[in-house]
């Protein structure tokens, strides 16, 4: 199937992670999105359609006080931090102590009270930890949906990213998926045209359908109202700020109403409108929209799945000229000739640098000429230093001219670089930049190793019950902040090394989610996020590893401190390193360098033996020092600072190169393959 054929296109749970999830949800927006109590009340108080909550019992002390005789004729029992549908029960009708859900089936009271006792006690909480229960209207579905739901209550799952709605996907519950619409309960999936509304496929337990259980085709399916629920999810999204966001809303009788939040939207949705979700993310990453009605106006244009019918074309050539988003200018009676300058299709006023020289000596009116034309346009003066271009000039001024985002010809044929490498290369040093103040800002060391890591660590050695608890320094950084930074740096530029940023873009994301878990209970996912997990197959390799490479004892004389001073020194000056210091300290392990300054620190009480001495000199020297020197000498800060993925490149290099001299080095050898081996078993 075609679907199928576009599999690279398909968005994974990894990828979801981390190009979505972890780079545009912070910590603060993923609870805001599973608590539902906050997020009904939050939503409700902007405006937004949610049920109704009757009641929220967060004890067992008030869960014993319920008079069952007392609750409405209908409602819905659900966890606070619930997830997947599991712990909801939906009760149509009750009489007595007996209640009856939207499948017929019986509860007792008791059997009810037991149930929310296991969510109070966490059993359907996505962290595990206790919950609150929730008493909520029970919505029923739009008489347009009858014909198509066996039981309960059909929902509508919309993903949202930068406000665009970019795929959505009717969830019909079964009576084997219990009356919820969740997919892994046995619950169909919709795909339904984003631009119409109108079904297009649908699956059943991962297997395409045409039909439903009872008969219906899935062609019939058109949602209503669809233009009101794609904005209402688009909203949900303004209000929330959960950039990366599933919207779970139903059709009901009494209108469009939001269910309830996902900052970790799950990807079956794919499968049911057979369309990978890549490629969507990917066309709206970078458009700047200002509004939910603008957002649902770009997604039907992009992604509708009607084929337009093909225009006739016009016989009659245009006689405008046809620039491109980046143009060179000249300012007339000003020095300023071949000025970079950004056409903005949507604006419709024109901004000068005010660095830019004889600006003083115009009036309100000025005249430039693009592409041989002259144009004159009135302009102000604004700060465009953070930018490449120096001037910024609205398309709506521009009458005389077509605009073509697609055009990447050479402003002037007489020059041998085109607009848009100048403009990818000024934008990539701009990133490079934000690059290293950021990365310089994330010191991991500083803020993961316990203030009281010694008396802890005495305590913990003294008792054997004793379970340490951590103090750490407190960032003086604001996370959320500086990752909505580092998430909005351009992305598929037009530069050859642009994928080495790509990649370093993702590990300072994941750095900063990982020190933003430092002291939680999400700080052993942030690590392994940032670092890697050891799975099976790594600890196999690492047991065969040490069955091949047996340890060979290192029998070689061991010297002092001052010989590996004098060693070190001699290296440094073989390879004209004199602006390297070695210096001895106290506060060091053994051996530390610092690239920055450029200093090697050497505890007085050091010992090595010769071997290891060697293999210390090819690792710290031959690799680090080199790797740093030759980066500093590069146009980008990302070489001296180091490129992503740090220990399976330049350590796994050090370590090489070492392996290369063929020495004996004892226990040090395989130190790394005993390393990966206890992460496991930890």
């Amino acid at each position: 199937m075609k679907f199928f054929a576009r599999a690279n296109a398909i968005l994974g749970m990894n990828a979801r992670n981390l190009h979505y999830v972890g780079r545009y949800n912070t910590k603060q927006s993923k609870k805001f999105a599973d608590d539902k109590i906050y997020t009904k009340n939050f939503l409700m108080a902007r405006g937004v359609g949610v049920a109704k909550i009757y009641n929220i019992i967060k004890r067992h002390k008030e869960l014993a006080d319920i008079n069952p005789k007392t609750l409405p004729a209908t409602f819905v029992i659900k966890p606070n931090h619930g997830f997947g549908g599991e712990g909801i029960i939906v009760i149509k009708e009750h009489k007595g102590l007996i209640f009856k859900d939207v499948t017929g089936t019986q509860y007792q009271w008791r059997d009810l009270y037991l149930h929310m006792v296991s969510i109070l006690d966490g059993k359907y909480s996505i962290s595990g930890l206790s919950d609150q229960i929730i008493f909520e209207e029970m919505l029923f579905p739009h008489k347009e949906l009858y014909p198509f739901t066996e039981v309960g209550l059909p929902d509508i799952r919309v993903i949202v990213f930068n406000y665009v709605p970019v795929m959505a996907m009717l969830r019909l519950p079964t009576f084997e998926s219990h009356g919820k619409a969740n997919l892994h309960l046995g619950g169909i999936g919709v795909g339904i045209d984003i631009a119409t509304g109108k079904a297009n496929y649908a699956v059943h337990h991962n297997k395409f359908i045409r039909k439903l259980p009872n008969g219906e085709k899935i062609r019939n399916i058109k949602l209503s109202m669809w233009d009101e629920i794609l904005i209402t999810a688009s909203k949900a999204q303004q209000a929330s700020q959960v950039k990366f966001l599933a919207v779970d809303l139903v059709l009901s009788k009494t209108g469009v109403k939001i269910l309830e939040l996902n900052a970790r939207a799950g990807l079956g949705i794919q499968i049911a409108n057979q369309i990978p979700l890549k490629h969507r993310l990917q066309k709206v990453e970078d458009l700047k929209v200002s509004s939910p009605e603008k957002g649902v106006e770009v997604s039907k244009a992009l992604f509708s799945a009607v084929p337009k019918k093909p225009e006739k074309k016009n016989k009659l050539k245009s006689d405008k000229k046809i620039i491109g988003l980046f143009e060179e200018i000249n300012i007339l009676n000003t020095p300023n000739t071949a000025v970079l300058t950004k056409i903005d299709p949507h604006s419709n006023e024109v901004l000068f640098d005010e660095s830019l020289e004889g600006l003083e000596k115009l009036t309100r009116y000025t005249d430039v000429v693009i592409r041989g034309e002259r144009v004159r346009f009135s302009f102000r003066k604004a700060d465009l230093s953070a930018n490449p271009y120096k001037v910024i000039i609205g398309g709506k001024t521009l009458n005389n001219f077509l605009i073509d985002p697609k055009l990447r010809e050479e402003i002037d044929s007489s020059k041998t670089v085109s607009v848009a490498k100048t403009i990818s290369e000024k934008i990539i040093k701009n990133i490079d930049k934000k690059l290293s103040i950021t990365d310089k800002q994330l010191k991991i060391l500083l803020y993961i190793k316990p203030l009281n890591l010694q008396e802890e660590k005495k305590k913990f050695l003294a008792t054997k019950d004793f379970s340490p608890h951590f103090i750490y320094k407190k960032p003086d950084i604001n996370f959320t902040s500086l990752l909505r930074e580092v998430s909005a740096l351009p992305k598929n530029i037009n530069h050859p090394l642009y994928p080495l940023f790509v990649k370093k873009i993702d590990e300072i994301i994941s750095k900063i989610q990982f020190l933003d878990a430092v002291g939680t209970s999400d700080y052993t996912e942030a690590s392994q996020e940032l670092y890697g997990i050891v799975d099976e197959a790594l600890l196999e390799k690492a047991k065969q590893y040490l069955i091949d490479n047996p340890i060979q004892e290192d029998k070689s004389k061991k010297v002092g401190a001052k010989q590996i001073i004098k060693d070190f020194e001699l290296v440094l000056q073989q390879n004209r390193l004199s602006n390297w210091k070695i210096r001895t300290s106290e506060n060091v392990r053994s051996i530390s360098i610092d690239p920055r300054k450029r200093n090697i620190f050497i505890k007085s009480t050091s010992k090595r033996s010769k071997n290891h001495l060697k293999a210390l000199l090819i690792h710290e020297i031959g690799t680090h020092v080199y790797r740093y020197e030759n980066g500093a000498l590069q146009d980008y800060k990302i070489f001296k600072r180091g490129t992503a993925n740090y220990l399976e490149t330049e350590e796994g290099l050090a370590i090489y190169n070492q392996k290369k001299l063929g020495l004996n080095l004892g226990l040090k050898d395989v130190w790394p393959t005993y390393l990966v081996i206890a992460i496991y078993y930890a």
